[in-house]
């Protein structure tokens, strides 16, 4: 399904009576399937994009077109490469083996090296393609969380004296959260939703399962990364704001 909205409404515009639907399919997110399902109103965006629209008193309202969904159904629409690809990045040239070095500086020009097929929506502009928030916080806390659980694991007094006291914990922030065992014997843990990560993010005692330096380092990252999620969901930020975030972000 897809969904337009105007940006215009602020607050509501995540209501559900602010969200029109255009475009409801039965199928795959594939690029084949939804270039058949794009044709159909792609040459609307565009007059919608260079002449506006015509209101009941005559008045012309200007459009800005914005595309926003989870990183997947983005590299489909803009006809990049999956995330896991040489080229993976929506906005820039920047390869596999270069996205660890936070001293490169990339333009968000567009990804002109990848396998590149027309994009679906051609009226928007490469700068209006907005990976969607709430999936990035899914995503990088999974990330967080896995990194942390695995180290823990591999510990042989993980079953009868660190589970417990981490299901306790989770327990403390009022989480439902339990560690078990899935396919092959291995261990594996609840899946949370959006609200119980940033409650874990924001008080979970890493340093209470890893000690030194390297715990504060982890729980030091937790809580930076939660600092930069809750800024990017600011309704307003200055440019100095936004310059002083993309260096804490490359630090």
């Amino acid at each position: 399904m897809m969904t337009i909205c105007l940006l215009n409404e602020g607050k509501k515009v995540l209501q559900p009576n602010n969200q029109y639907c255009i475009c409801l399919y039965a199928g795959y997110e594939k690029y084949e399937m939804l270039t058949n399902i794009s044709h159909i109103f792609k040459d609307e965006l565009s007059d919608l994009k260079n002449n506006g629209f015509f209101d009941s008193d005559g008045v012309c309202w200007p459009v800005e077109l914005f595309f926003c969904g989870d990183w997947k159904f983005m590299y489909i629409i803009m006809g990049l490469n999956a995330p896991n690809a040489n080229y993976f990045c929506l906005y820039c040239n920047c390869d596999i083996e270069s996205r660890w070095d936070m001293d490169r500086i990339w333009e968000n020009t567009g990804n002109s090296k990848c396998k590149k097929k027309p994009p679906l929506f051609p009226a928007i502009d490469q700068e209006n393609y907005i990976p969607d928030e709430l999936h990035l916080l899914l995503r990088i806390s999974d990330v967080l969380m896995e990194c942390l659980f695995n180290d823990l694991i591999k510990k042989k007094e993980f079953e009868k004296q660190i589970k417990p006291v981490i299901e306790a914990a989770f327990k403390e922030l009022s989480i439902q959260f339990e560690f078990f065992k899935s396919v092959g014997n291995k261990w594996n843990w609840t899946s949370l939703m959006g609200p119980d990560k940033k409650k874990m993010l924001k008080n979970f005692p890493v340093l209470r399962f890893i000690f030194g330096a390297r715990g504060e380092d982890i729980e030091r990252l937790w809580c930076e990364f939660y600092r930069l999620y809750s800024i990017i969901r600011q309704p307003q930020l200055s440019d100095q704001e936004i310059d002083q975030y993309k260096v804490d972000a490359e630090n």
